[in-house]
């Protein structure tokens, strides 16, 4: 903010990413200073020529300064500086799940124009309301809750390690969470203890709770009473046991946001029937306003909200979502997201997929890839689930499990039990769309530093195909034949570190 009033850019670095790529990105943003937390970590980073290092705390040395040090041999910026509304703001890089991250320059009255979309939405927030930041500040749409924060007067709390965000939930009791996808499946697996690989009766008890809320919501839908002993079951069901998982996020939560990738609709039906609503956002980091948005008072499950203006959301011919209007950083102030989708008759927009992203399978039937993975995620242990094809051979998949935690392979009868449960999450799907391969893989595996996450926790399929390129072949050369089973049955061929078995 002080560089903002002394009229300079600012570009912001997730430090998650690998050291090469976060060389490379320093350099391509043309930083002249980088603003770190200590002179170790700008050691360890190889920085173009004429970068300025100024390290917030500990002892620094040849190279690097103090911020104070730094403030006073540098010339004093006058605060009184004009700062226009067109003059260039921030640097935003993109999530980088197609290749690096790229970077996006916004104006400063750009930044005022998201500011407003977003608060005209949520009127809600308020001075006396609590907010809790743990994604990184380099994240678009953290950045920007944060400021609304500022502008109402909220309190804003910072979380330092992602990791202990659970732990501070309760303690901060914010009004409002904002949240990925990933934060609420694992959320979702620590309660149901598939993150283990154990369900027994705490998880049947949950279970048969959260059966009974969603019995009532059903039920108060159509506009019809409950018997009277459901009603009762329903009430003891939400003091005993959903209550306590409420109380995770505290005492005042009143909604959370997810946004960066797509969440199940199961996911958000089993949040809602615990009394814990998400509200889904859409957006890109080349348009600094949100496309679309959820709101307690304006909401569809299974859509990512309305349009938000000042924006203008159009459908091309090919399905691609299109947005115009002031915060596109583009020239022409449009842009081609490159995800496919389609307004329903409220104009709700649903999101189907990625564009490229978009398979065609041999009967000439197109298949979003997102749909099969989100089926294969519902499966106990399963962490992600990335779906391939290649032409002329039947859908594979990479999934990564929670309960793998050494490197010594399942047994063989446990693969049996695993690919039966991937056939019964796929059994309703039809067979072109039934994945007939898997890569089976530990999940902690699948990490930022080995290029297969985004900082944000998306996917980077490309990195993921090609790192297990020859288990894939294998798979799609191996003769898999599902002549004379039941429908709703396939021969699911699954690899671990070698192995195959057929089921």
């Amino acid at each position: 903010m002080a560089a903002w009033k002394c009229g300079a850019s600012v570009a912001g670095f997730d430090l998650h990413y690998p050291t090469p790529l976060l060389s490379r990105l320093v350099a391509q943003s043309g930083v002249q200073v980088l603003f770190v937390q200590s002179a170790a970590f700008a050691d360890a980073l190889p920085l173009p020529t004429g970068v300025q290092v100024v390290a917030l705390e500990g002892p620094v040395h040849a190279g690097v300064s103090t911020l104070t040090a730094w403030l006073q041999a540098g010339a004093e910026a006058s605060a009184s500086s004009l700062v226009r509304p067109e003059d260039e703001a921030m640097v935003i890089f993109s999530s980088g799940t197609t290749g690096d991250p790229k970077p996006t320059t916004y104006r400063h009255e750009q930044l005022v124009f998201a500011i407003d979309a977003i608060l005209q939405k949520f009127s809600d927030l308020r001075d006396d309301s609590r907010l809790l930041c743990w994604l990184p500040l380099a994240n678009l749409f953290q950045r920007m809750v944060n400021l609304c924060g500022i502008v109402r007067g909220a309190t804003t709390y910072l979380v330092a390690d992602p990791r202990t965000v659970m732990a501070r939930l309760p303690e901060v009791d914010p009004q409002v969470f904002i949240g990925v996808p990933r934060f609420f499946e694992k959320f979702h697996q620590g309660v149901v203890g598939a993150d283990n690989g154990r369900r027994g009766v705490r998880a049947w008890t949950i279970d048969h709770a959260v059966r009974l809320a969603q019995h009532r919501a059903h039920a108060g839908r159509q506009g019809r009473p409950l018997p009277l002993h459901v009603a009762i079951s329903c009430r003891l069901a939400d003091r005993w046991v959903l209550r306590r998982i409420r109380r995770a996020f505290g005492r005042s939560l009143g909604y959370c946001i997810s946004g960066s990738a797509p969440m199940p609709i199961w996911l958000i039906e089993w949040f809602d029937a615990v009394g814990v609503p998400i509200l889904e956002a859409y957006g890109a980091s080349e348009n600094i306003v949100p496309i679309a948005i959820n709101t307690i008072g304006c909401r569809k499950i299974g859509t990512v909200g309305r349009p938000l203006l000042p924006s203008s959301v159009a459908i091309a011919a090919d399905g691609e979502i299109v947005v115009s209007g002031p915060g596109v950083a583009a020239a022409g102030n449009t842009l081609h997201t490159g995800d496919v989708g389609a307004f329903d008759e409220d104009g709700f927009l649903r999101v189907t997929g990625r564009k490229n992203d978009l398979l065609k399978s041999p009967n000439g039937r197109w298949i979003a890839p997102a749909e099969v993975e989100a089926r294969l995620s519902k499966v106990p242990t399963v962490e992600y689930a990335v779906v391939f094809f290649a032409r002329g051979a039947p859908l594979t998949a990479v999934v990564a499990v929670s309960n793998s935690r050494s490197n010594a392979p399942p047994t063989l009868e446990s693969l049996r039990q695993f690919g039966h449960e991937l056939s019964c999450a796929l059994s309703d799907l039809p067979d072109y769309m039934q994945v007939k391969g898997v890569v089976v893989i530990p999940a902690h595996s699948i990490t930022v530093a080995g290029g297969e996450l985004t900082t944000n926790l998306k996917l980077r399929r490309n990195q993921i195909a090609a790192r297990f390129a020859a288990e894939l072949d294998m798979l799609r050369r191996t003769p898999n034949e599902t002549a004379g089973k039941p429908a709703g049955q396939m021969a699911l061929l699954i690899t671990v570190a070698g192995w195959r078995v057929e089921q």
